[in-house]
């Protein structure tokens, strides 16, 4: 055999390994998705549902440079959508008390045609309602713990 031949069998062996390794990670993936139980779209669309949350991550700095901002859009904005999501997907509803509006120094007080009266803003918080709020412990790029 000369070097040629023997140099040319080792890139064959490397070639085959890397394509049965992608192709055994991939299966393990796949069976990963195809029993897990928190995303019926993992579940019945393993391969898309890997794209969508690709491109859910890649969102905001597309949306940076490319497309519309987070408050434009219609029927509703980004921001808007956002907010749904959090509060419905991950019962989440905790908020910073920031703003993303440019205000100048001063106070900035909003006008009301009817005013509410004192009366009226005094709430009874006596009963209790029994609720639960999902914690998500970690999310990362393909997984995430609830």
């Amino acid at each position: 055999m000369t070097f040629l031949t023997v140099m040319q069998f080792i890139v064959n062996i490397i070639v085959v390994g890397f394509m049965l390794t992608v192709i055994v990670i991939g299966l393990i993936w796949l069976i990963k998705d195809k029993r897990q139980s928190q995303h019926s779209v993992l579940r019945n669309y393993p391969l898309l549902a890997r794209i969508r949350y690709i491109s859910e991550k890649m969102g905001p700095e597309l949306r940076q440079y490319l497309f519309s901002g987070d408050n434009e859009g219609k029927p509703f904005s980004r921001n808007d959508y956002k907010n749904i999501v959090l509060a419905g997907k991950y019962n989440s509803r905790m908020t910073s008390f920031g703003t993303t509006k440019d205000y100048q120094d001063g106070f900035y007080i909003q006008n009301t045609m009817f005013p509410m009266q004192r009366n009226e803003i005094s709430v009874d918080n006596t009963t209790l309602l029994s609720t639960f709020i999902y914690k998500i412990a970690n999310e990362r790029l393909f997984s995430r713990e609830e």
